[in-house]
């Protein structure tokens, strides 16, 4: 119902047959944080996107570094780790194709939680700037509602994750240290 009202306001836009056989653009009206986008404003981010290639454990960008874009994985896949004060790697998760990453920094301002690689040779990512959000914003708000809503979604999925991780963790050196503590007494 609210996709219909949706449609029913914006203005009758037609995307012009090249660009919708494009598969790029398809991938874009595909993709669950964009479906919902009109015409005029998935069209206009579609102009905006960089397209930016990978070889396989290529740095795409690191831990503490400015984040100006975030990224949509078009092609491939994306490794997520932190290193500690050891240089140790500390594996986060994988990213699949279809995924968003990079979300947090570009729209806060704050430095990137964590450092990103590809993981598969030809990775081929699409990078939204933190200024073509300002300028879908400012030429079509309720649009950049839109992503912004998916991007809040997406970040509370990784919250969830995040605290589901950590909760198994916690059950696992629980668990340790009831062995040690039994160890300690034989």
């Amino acid at each position: 119902m609210k996709a219909l009202f949706k449609k029913m306001l914006q203005p009758a836009m037609r995307i012009p047959a090249k660009v919708a056989a494009d598969p790029d653009f398809q991938f874009l009206q595909s993709n669950k944080l964009l479906a919902e986008l009109s015409v005029p404003a998935l069209l206009f981010l579609f102009s905006r996107v960089v397209q930016r290639r990978y070889s396989r454990r290529e740095m795409i960008f690191r831990d503490r570094n400015p984040g100006v874009c975030m990224f949509l994985i078009r092609k491939g896949g994306v490794e997520l780790f932190v290193e500690d004060d050891d240089d140790v790697h500390i594996h986060l998760a994988e990213l699949p194709e279809g995924v968003l990453f990079g979300e947090i920094a570009t729209v806060t301002g704050y430095s990137r939680t964590a450092s990103a690689r590809a993981s598969n040779n030809d990775t081929l990512l699409f990078s939204i700037s933190r200024f073509d959000l300002d300028d879908l914003n400012k030429n079509y708000p309720v649009d950049a509602l839109c992503i912004q809503r998916g991007i809040t979604m997406s970040v509370v999925d990784s919250l969830i994750a995040t605290t589901d991780q950590l909760q198994i963790a916690q059950s696992k050196v629980e668990e340790l240290n009831r062995q040690i503590a039994l160890h300690e007494r034989q």
